[in-house]
């Protein structure tokens, strides 16, 4: 009956796409401040190609494809892994070309190209003149704003990549890169100095700070959903005191074969949401002994962000890495599909302003 109401829901989910991009036109013309709405970056073609940045109006439902290279007459390169907004400008994490690209977040016109990175992963912004950029160089590279340069790195352990800053210590994900790994390195921020590496569990891949200051990480088991192997290990959500950089609380979420990826939290700060059983689950943060609540089913799902405003998910369905995927925006609340947002190739990232 469960495989049979999937089905069924994954064909209405096509038929919506069809229905919802019909509708659109992609406009170019015009004068657009990309500052206002969603941005979406899509890693592109693996190997080959370029990455691409999607915006769309979630008011007039309009949708601009690929527009960086519209707005500066180059592509971006190959791959987007990620990207984020820090004081006005957008700085998009192209990985396989070592190199951040930096535009106007209103305008989207490049202000500047930064070098000086191996394999590149997310950017973090820690102040007005300084970021740290995770590197599969098993590192994270300092970066000065104003000259846009590496002036400096700090060690970590295998494939640092998502990062979170807790008042002045910034809390850097190990997930192993290529291996496995089951690290989160403890920065403090003031003086660029490790200060801890934690052990937790395989493959942290997510983090978020709730209203009561506690910083709660998934870390998603050794193993990837559908490809089953010997040696795949369980994933667990732990809770983390940020002032003394000890766990005081863990859960066993998934099996060694179905790991849950991703995490967010909604903005008053007490519900958590994460990639599950081919679905997103949420878990209330005053109730972590609970067992987390199905919201929405899909297959296929990559991305994972919360819009607060609004009180909506948006994920993304990366369809077979060959062409172009989907956005899709469901209610918080009760899992409803409102629509769905024609993007690029593996649409991974995304940023809701307003």
């Amino acid at each position: 009956m469960t495989m049979k109401v999937s089905t069924l829901f994954s064909i209405l989910v096509v038929l919506m796409m069809v229905v919802f991009s019909c509708k659109k036109e992609d406009s170019t013309s015009g004068n657009t401040d990309y500052s206002k709405g969603v941005m979406i970056s899509n890693e592109g073609p693996y190997l080959s190609g370029s990455g691409t940045v999607t915006w769309f109006n979630p008011d007039t439902k309009e949708v601009k494809q690929d527009i960086f290279e519209t707005v500066n007459g180059k592509p971006l390169g190959n791959i987007l892994q990620s990207m984020d907004l820090h004081n006005g400008k957008v700085y998009m994490v192209v990985n396989n070309a070592a190199k951040i690209e930096v535009a106007d977040a209103s305008t989207f016109k490049s202000t500047a190209t930064i070098t000086g990175f191996s394999l590149p992963r997310y950017f973090l912004g820690i102040s007005d003149t300084k970021a740290y950029v995770t590197d599969w160089a098993n590192v994270v590279d300092i970066v000065n704003l104003e000259g846009n340069t590496v002036t400096g790195t700090i060690p970590t352990q295998t494939g640092p990549d998502l990062m979170l800053k807790s008042g002045k210590f910034v809390f850097v994900l190990n997930d192993g890169g290529f291996s496995v790994d089951s690290t989160i390195t403890v920065i403090n921020s003031d003086n660029d100095q490790v200060v801890k590496t934690l052990n937790v569990y395989n493959r942290p891949t997510g983090i978020v700070e709730d209203a009561a200051g506690k910083v709660w990480v998934m870390c998603s088991g050794k193993g990837y959903n559908d490809f089953p192997a010997d040696g795949d290990t369980k994933g667990y959500l732990i809770r983390l005191d940020p002032a003394t950089q000890t766990i005081d609380l863990t859960m066993e979420i998934g099996d060694e074969h179905n790991h849950a990826e991703k995490l967010v939290i909604n903005s008053e700060k007490n519900m958590l949401y994460f990639l599950f059983n081919r679905g997103v689950y949420r878990l209330n943060t005053a109730f972590a002994g609970a067992e987390p609540e199905r919201v929405l089913s899909h297959d296929r799902l990559n991305a994972l962000t919360y819009d607060g405003a609004n009180n909506i998910i948006y994920t993304s369905d990366r369809m077979d890495f060959q062409q172009a995927g989907w956005v899709l925006r469901y209610q918080a609340s009760g899992g409803a599909l409102i629509d769905s947002i024609p993007a690029g190739i593996v649409p991974g990232c995304i940023v809701v302003t307003h």
